[in-house]
Order: C-alpha cells, then sequence, then structure tokens
C-alpha cells in the first residue's frame, strides 16, 4: 500500500537488545524495508534511476546498503557526491536559484 510500517523493528529494539545487535538490526531492516518500497514504486512507475537526498544519507552504513539493495535491482541510483546530502546542499541550491532568479530580474 506504499507505506512502510516500522512498527515491529521498534517493539524489537524496545525490547532491549544489546547496543551492538540493536544497531546492526535497525539498520539492515531500515536498509531491506526502504530499498525494496523504492524498487516496487520505480518498477510500478516505469523507472529506472533513484535519486537519495536528505540528511539519513549522510549515513554511511544506511545510504551503502540501500544502494547496494537499489543497484541489485537493477536501478541507478545518484547520491551527493561533492556536497552533503542533507541541509548544506540543500542550502547551497537554495542560494544557487536565488542567484539564478536575481541574474534574471536584472536583465
Amino acid at each position: 500500500g506504499g507505506t512502510l510500517d516500522f512498527a515491529p523493528l521498534l517493539a524489537y529494539l524496545a525490547d532491549g537488545p544489546a547496543a551492538a545487535e540493536g544497531a546492526a538490526v535497525f539498520h539492515a531492516t531500515l536498509a531491506a524495508g526502504v530499498a525494496e518500497w523504492a524498487a516496487a514504486t520505480a518498477r510500478q512507475r516505469g523507472l529506472t534511476r533513484v535519486a537519495l537526498g536528505g540528511g539519513c544519507w549522510a549515513n554511511a552504513l544506511l545510504a551503502g546498503a540501500v544502494r547496494t539493495r537499489l543497484t541489485d535491482h537493477g536501478l541507478t541510483v545518484y547520491e551527493a557526491e561533492r556536497m552533503p546530502p542533507g541541509d548544506g546542499g540543500l542550502s547551497l541550491g537554495q542560494a544557487w536559484v536565488a542567484a539564478r532568479s536575481l541574474a534574471t530580474e536584472g536583465k
């Protein structure tokens, strides 16, 4: 239905596994869920490319696991390379749009 339900993951984590185990299960489950959801959505819409943007992709473990799973599904993955994926990159994009708008107004 297009909704990711991580309630079972949260219930598992609330039971108090060891920190390392909880972190590993959290990252693996989140990566699997996001990648499967994105791959299914891409298939439904006939897409072959996926862009990962937002601060959570600064988490190298999560980004790497999702990237691997998406490429395993035959998708091309686009990610931030020269700027951070979160607020820093967003701010740069906003500044670029503002600069272009001001340049256009001056003509």
